[in-house]
């Protein structure tokens, strides 16, 4: 099979297995937030996004050194030193993972105080909570290095069960304590047993090149020192990245806010918008995109790499650009219904992020296409510069607006890093922009808007079947439309008659000119 097969299988095996797990996680959010209260799923909030953040500091860009080299030396034909390289990355992200967290459970109650605003006078159970996290730490932070190396193999459906099964475990483990008067302990306690069992699982479907007879070549110095410098870079890109989005925003809420049901309102709405405007482009969220385009970029052709970003873009923004403009449309009663009216203070929130989102979802494309062609210095600079400019605008407003000041600082953000980054990508590989495609989705997406915007008044006041009814009608109406303008280019429909999709033959004829 070749590497394109291989990572078109991956998308349809990435988007059936994230397809449902991003389902379960949306219903997470819905249903711990009506379970814990605005409160409690705020504390929750805080205390996953310092987990978070602790595994990405105790990375030091291993994982993404791996998928940057891996399909260099497969290309090359130099896989003898690759069982020695997982290995060494191995060693080195356990002892990371070790010391930080030790070093956290150790000073737990004054990092509490960091992380909250206010806290009560008896600070003990939020430095229990904290404790817990830290054993989330260590798995997790293992798990994603075990599941870096299925995911360089296209082991994209072992991956996806194993984790819908698991967290469909946790989940369902969650609300019965919950129901039987457990809270923010239990829920931890759950959670780490079912990241333990997923790490064991994908540790034992890797194990060979943990195996002290697998290491058959050391790893030469002139590549350990490529392999260290980029993983460096990568780092400090993945901090970047981190401060830009969620991780950063709810740092700066939970720590300056005194009301922590801002950090529920900024999750719930981070949360909807991201998983409604990834739910079709799950397929490219499995982390085999960027190994993909750095084994085609090291081949060296320049057309097929010119081709493969466009066909991405057209992806992304072919689902993204109807969904956000249906949201923005429907924010305050999507809010009502899934969270309920006492937390209606999301949907402004809600609309910002839909407009976020319909903006730097090119940053999925501009990042992976920098890092494979060893442009991560450009990319870091600029995450670096934004990121600082992000944190200065988020601390400048969250004391007077609160949340939605945090949103309008990440929204600005991003659109201007989201500039930058397109031109830098434009001098580095030249790709082709359909302003024809752009100009076709969104006449389709604008036309789907006013379709909904005057049927929102003739349909029953009944929330649940009015929003039904406006999903339904807003994706017949965008999907009319789509056969009408025929926005995909040749190329992508040519893609879609080799792949494996049901019923392709039809939506070929459908689509095409």
């Amino acid at each position: 099979m070749s590497s394109a097969q291989k990572a078109v299988s991956a998308m349809i095996w990435d988007f059936l297995g994230k397809g449902g797990l991003s389902l379960v996680r949306f219903a997470e959010s819905i249903l711990l937030v009506r379970l814990l209260g605005n409160t409690d799923y705020g504390i929750l909030s805080v205390l996953l996004n310092f987990q978070a953040s602790l595994v990405l500091a105790a990375s030091l860009g291993i994982e993404g050194a791996l998928s940057r080299f891996l399909p260099e030396l497969q290309v090359k034909k130099k896989e003898i030193h690759i069982p020695a390289l997982i290995r060494q990355a191995g060693t080195t992200r356990s002892c990371l993972l070790i010391t930080v967290s030790g070093i956290c459970f150790l000073f737990a109650a004054p990092l509490v105080e960091i992380l909250f605003k206010d806290i009560p006078a008896d600070s003990q159970p939020f430095a229990n909570y904290l404790r817990f996290v830290l054993f989330l730490v260590i798995s997790v932070g293992l798990q994603d290095l075990t599941r870096r190396i299925l995911v360089i193999h296209y082991k994209q459906r072992l991956i996806n069960t194993v984790e819908f099964f698991a967290f469909c475990a946790y989940l369902g483990g969650a609300i019965i304590l919950i129901q039987l008067g457990g809270g923010i302990t239990e829920v931890l306690l759950v959670n780490i047993g079912s990241k333990l069992l997923t790490l064991l699982f994908f540790a034992f479907h890797s194990r060979f090149y943990f195996r002290s007879n697998s290491i058959k070549e050391p790893v030469p110095s002139t590549l350990q020192k490529r392999i260290y410098a980029y993983a460096l870079s990568f780092y400090f890109y993945s901090l970047m990245l981190h401060v830009l989005g969620k991780g950063g925003d709810i740092f700066i809420l939970g720590a300056l806010d005194p009301d922590i049901s801002q950090v529920t309102f900024y999750t719930i709405a981070f949360n909807f918008a991201f998983f409604s405007t990834s739910f079709f482009e799950l397929a490219l969220h499995g982390g085999f995109v960027l190994p993909f385009i750095s084994e085609i970029y090291h081949k060296g052709n320049r057309a097929n790499i010119c081709r493969v970003y466009t066909g991405l873009f057209e992806f992304i923004y072919l689902f993204t650009i109807p969904i956000s403009v249906g949201g923005i449309f429907m924010a305050r009663e999507l809010i009502d219904l899934f969270y309920g009216v006492e937390n209606s203070s999301a949907a402004p929130l809600l609309i910002l992020f839909f407009v976020h989102f319909s903006v730097v979802k090119i940053g999925i494309l501009n990042s992976s296409f920098m890092l494979a062609a060893d442009q991560q210095n450009r990319l870091i600079g600029s995450r670096v510069f934004f990121g600082g400019f992000n944190m200065v605008i988020n601390l400048i407003l969250v004391g007077s607006y609160h949340a939605i000041g945090v949103v309008w600082g990440t929204l600005i953000t991003g659109v201007l890093s989201s500039i930058y980054e397109t031109w830098c990508v434009h001098q580095t590989i030249k790709p082709r922009y359909s302003l024809q495609f752009m100009g076709k989705i969104l006449l389709a997406a604008s036309g789907m808007g006013f379709v909904l915007w005057g049927a929102a008044s003739f349909l029953p006041e009944l929330l649940s079947v009015k929003i039904v009814l406006l999903i339904g009608l807003g994706g017949a109406v965008y999907a009319i439309l789509l056969v009408y303008l025929k926005p995909i280019s040749s190329a992508n429909l040519e893609v879609l008659q080799q792949s494996k999709l049901p019923f392709k033959h039809h939506l070929f004829r459908l689509l095409s000119k």
